[in-house]
């Protein structure tokens, strides 16, 4: 037999009366004279049964409305998957709420195994909500906020370079490519110094400077406002520049990449030129170290459809690069 779950609202009615009354259900409910009574009955029948109400001249006191949930035969499943998804939704309030929390502290608080909390968590971390750490759980901020320039460009040195060397060995003599701003295209540019009849076009002084001696390349500089603190252009002069040309492929790089949610980024000024990227290539090829994946921020620049590869680091969790591929993009980490 099927299960099925179904939400009943039940109303409690407290009644004053004297008189014999039929509900809907067709059984009898007697009242003693000037005696509160309670009867409990679906919301559907409340109208027919006030109405009866009234031709017995019974005076409603007080009325509770609750939901009953009502289940038949073999409906485990259903209200098992019912009650953890609102077991995660708790979680995410409850781990805001204290800004961080360990696995056993949450198994005590909901009643549940430490290993029923870790796949939860697992589930929400993939949606980009909280982020686990050893033993626990926190709010992630990381994708939100993103860190000044100099602090990123130190940060995962080794894993950058390695994302860079990479992604320049998919560059093909003769391509016409756009690199993204960032400090990990940046070492993309040092390994294109070398190539022959290469066109870049980029919107970062930084990866224009790295190749100002390469022979074989010719430079397109995307000028517009100048960030001074990254040498990044952006703005109309910057989108129109961008928007003018087509190439073969695209390496953009953002603070946050989902395997749902695809490219985001939290400042929106920045938005309109990675997505003019995407336009224009052929292919895109996302760059990315591992503390951006399975993140999440404000603006959406691109679905994850839209990205043909991600490159990341070997120190990507296998979970991770699964979505990802399992979101139909390929993957390679170096």
């Amino acid at each position: 037999m099927r299960g099925y779950v179904q939400f009943v609202h039940i109303v409690t009615l407290k009644i004053r009366g004297c008189q014999q009354i039929v509900n809907t259900g067709g059984s009898r409910v007697s009242f003693g004279y000037d005696r509160v009574n309670d009867v409990t009955l679906p919301c559907a029948c409340l109208i027919n049964f006030c109405l009866e109400m009234v031709q017995e001249r019974c005076a409603l006191t007080e009325l509770h409305a609750s939901l009953m949930l009502k289940t038949s035969m073999g409906c485990a499943g259903e209200v098992s998957k019912m009650l953890a998804a609102e077991r995660k939704l708790r979680i995410v309030d409850l781990v805001k709420q204290k800004r961080v929390m360990s696995v056993t502290d949450l198994a005590k608080e909901f009643q549940v195994s430490e290993a029923t909390v870790r796949r939860d968590l697992a589930d929400i971390e993939t949606e980009g909500l909280l982020r686990r750490t050893r033993g626990g759980v926190v709010v992630d901020r990381g994708a939100n906020i993103e860190a000044p320039f100099q602090q990123r460009s130190e940060q995962n040195v080794e894993q950058k370079m390695r994302i860079g060397a990479r992604a320049a060995s998919l560059v093909e003599d003769g391509d016409h490519i756009i690199l993204d701003s960032g400090t990990t295209t940046l070492y993309i540019a040092r390994n294109l110094v070398s190539r022959s009849n290469v066109t870049v076009v980029t919107n970062d002084i930084n990866v224009a400077a790295e190749l100002r001696d390469a022979p074989g390349v010719t430079v397109v500089v995307a000028g517009g406002v100048l960030t001074k603190s990254s040498f990044m252009c952006n703005g109309y002069f910057t989108d129109a520049v961008i928007k003018s040309v087509h190439v073969q492929k695209a390496f953009v790089a953002a603070p946050a990449i989902h395997p749902k949610h695809g490219i985001t980024h939290g400042q929106a000024d920045l938005v309109p030129a990675k997505q003019a990227m995407f336009a224009a290539a052929q292919e895109v090829i996302a760059v990315m170290d591992d503390t951006k994946l399975g993140k999440l921020t404000l603006h959406s620049v691109a679905p994850i459809s839209s990205v043909h590869t991600l490159i990341t680091g070997v120190e990507a969790s296998e979970s991770h690069v699964r979505q990802f591929r399992d979101s139909g993009i390929i993957v390679m980490t170096v």
